[in-house]
């Protein structure tokens, strides 16, 4: 047998073991299995709630046996499928703030235990007949399944290798996927408070495994805790040297702004350092002491000689006094520092030098260094023109809030390959609901009931749940290999040709009943081939780091929300436009959908963050 490589892969004999982040991988997207569960729980449970009937048999005669009059009407029923996404939109909006904050792994494990409460008030509902409790399940697990769509894709790829980046993003929507088949399967057999019940029973599970996984990486070498990020991943590449992935991480967090320095300003000085990383010398560690050793020196020496602080510099001034400097003194460098004390006489030459009178200059090659070089420290490095410390603002006037503003700004002009990388997420997240995807879930039953097929409708459902599965199985072999593109593109044409085969069956009398099954059967196949997981992937690898903490929420925002309006407005609009008026709109957005990927897309197989961000 002939072993075959993928292109970019590294030589399997020198590749560590990967099972370690296939383990956190898969251990983590159990929540994601409980998301896909409450997006299952709707297609069997409301129709049942709606008529509340029970089959039962006797004599070997079937008997239609009404209990109690039905637990919800037609709009309660509505409402009931529709909270779900309505609440993810609203749970989706802090969840990047607040896996910036807490960690993705306190996140992930939160939204876990409020999936089983809410599993806990659709049980008391189902059983008591309480609408309102059924309300509240559904809208509190709709904001827990907005955040785990937020929050687990930032996770899988930042525990994940580049080679595998593609498969472990892949698996968020096959544990979602495998969530909804099982209620779908379970949902066939067992009533509403039995199946809120089982159901109950991925969160618990997600909450006993998902605890002894580590934290991500990337979130502990952003926070400064140097030590827990080397532990966390030495454990995901099964026990191999990660030095030279770790300096790697530290210096993209660096340059876009999201590492955290271990001693801060007074802006951020309320941040307790990580007691870990202080047991060890830790990167960076030993150069910081020296630069403030030497500091401190100037700062006395410079009080010793009755020096007093220099003024703020307007921005004018700012942009034209290196210039001034350089022309005084060509051979000696000069870097403009705005909060140093200074002497007056210098002060004052300074002044009549450069012509400004709000301003002070620091030799970086004078009395600083021989200060810093007399006390045995080593002197502070020259800080060009734009770079900041955490002793040094960049601007006296608009401060650190001010310059944040304008860096964003600058980030996001357009053209720019933040403003790109941002658009194409959220059209990506504007496509993905477009195509009717929460329709298709929560309405299967319904869709093969009015197209009066000879399955049974639960039967019907359950063979399309079969069918996510291996999809997704297929889709994570293929992402890493194919490319995310050409998945994407032929899951559009998929989807596109699943709305045409239904707009035929809509309009042609005398097609097939088994019309509508096929084509529900090609666009789950399609969806889970590319639109489905995609997107989801996309948007964890091409988001800025910068941005990441804001973009994340509002990409699941916008899906969520396109989801609601699809899912609110389904059922009215099918009975107000007809099925062929209303599938053709979907078909339309199809089409639309693959024209902006083949245009505007990018490829990110096999590159790394560096390469992403870059």
């Amino acid at each position: 047998m002939v072993a075959v490589t993928a292109p970019g892969d590294p030589d399997p004999k020198e590749t560590p073991p990967r099972w370690p982040q296939f383990l956190a991988a898969a251990l983590a997207t159990l929540c994601a299995a409980s998301s896909g569960s409450v997006l299952g729980w709707s297609s069997p449970s409301l129709p049942v709630m709606q008529r509340q009937q029970l089959q039962l048999v006797r004599d070997n005669t079937s008997v239609n046996v009404t209990l109690l009059p039905a637990i919800l009407t037609e709009d309660q029923a509505s409402w009931a499928g529709s909270l779900v996404p309505l609440g993810a939109l609203l749970g989706s909006v802090p969840a990047g703030f607040l896996a910036d904050a807490l960690g993705r792994k306190p996140v992930m494990l939160g939204v876990g235990a409020h999936f089983l409460l809410g599993w806990l008030l659709i049980l008391a509902a189902t059983l008591r007949r309480g609408v309102w409790l059924l309300f509240c399940g559904r809208a509190l697990q709709g904001a827990c399944c907005g955040a785990i769509t937020v929050v687990a894709p930032l996770y899988l790829e930042e525990i994940a290798e580049a080679q595998i980046r593609g498969c472990t993003g892949v698996l968020f929507d096959l544990a979602t996927n495998a969530g909804v088949l099982s209620a779908y399967v379970l949902g066939a057999v067992l009533a509403p408070p039995a199946l809120a019940g089982s159901l109950a029973a991925l969160p618990a599970l997600f909450l006993l495994a998902f605890a002894w996984m580590p934290e991500s990486p990337v979130h502990l070498a952003a926070r400064g805790r140097d030590a827990r990020a080397r532990r966390s991943l030495t454990w995901l590449r099964a026990g191999s040297d990660v030095t030279e992935e770790l300096a790697d991480m530290k210096e993209l967090l660096r340059t876009s702004g999201r590492l955290r320095a271990q001693s801060t300003s007074s802006s951020s000085s309320s941040a307790a350092p990580d007691p870990e990383a202080g047991a060890g010398p830790g990167p960076g560690a030993g150069e910081e002491r020296p630069a403030r050793a030497a500091a401190a020196e100037g700062e006395k020496a410079a009080k010793a000689e009755g020096a007093r602080p220099s003024k703020r510099v307007s921005l004018p001034a700012l942009l034209t006094l290196p210039a001034a400097a350089a022309a005084r003194a060509p051979g000696r460098r000069y870097s403009i520092n705005l909060c140093a004390a200074q002497n007056d006489a210098v002060l004052r030459k300074e002044r009549e030098a450069s012509g400004h009178e709000n301003a002070a200059f620091e030799d970086t090659e004078g009395a600083p260094a021989a200060a810093a070089a007399a006390s045995g420290a080593a002197p502070r490095p020259h800080r060009p023109l734009g770079a900041r410390s955490s002793a040094q603002p960049i601007l006296a006037e608009g401060g650190a809030g001010a310059g944040g503003l304008r860096a964003w700004a600058r980030d996001l002009r357009w053209g720019t390959p933040a403003s790109r990388s941002l658009c194409v997420v959220f059209c990506l997240m504007v496509i993905r609901p477009a195509t009717g995807i929460n329709a298709i879930t929560f309405y299967t039953v319904s869709i093969f009931s009015q197209a009066g097929t000879s399955l049974s409708p639960n039967m019907a459902t359950v063979l399309i749940g079969a069918l996510l599965v291996p999809c997704n199985l297929l889709a994570s072999r293929l992402v890493d290999r194919a490319g995310r593109r050409a998945l994407l593109l032929g899951s559009s044409v998929g989807i596109a040709t699943c709305y045409a085969l239904l707009v035929a069956y809509s309009w042609a009398a005398g097609a097939p009943r088994w019309l509508p099954v096929l084509a529900v059967a090609v666009f789950t196949v399609s969806f889970c081939l590319g639109l489905g997981p995609l997107p989801w992937l996309l948007m964890s690898e091409l988001l800025p780091l910068r941005h990441r903490r804001w973009a994340a929420g509002a990409a699941g925002a916008v899906a969520w929300t396109g989801g609601f309006a699809v899912t609110k407005f389904f059922g009215t609009a099918l009975h107000a436009l007809g099925p062929g008026a209303l599938y053709s709109v979907f078909c339309a957005c199809a089409v639309a959908g693959g024209v902006f990927i083949a245009f505007c897309v990018p490829e990110t197989r096999g590159k790394t963050r560096q390469e992403l961000q870059s």
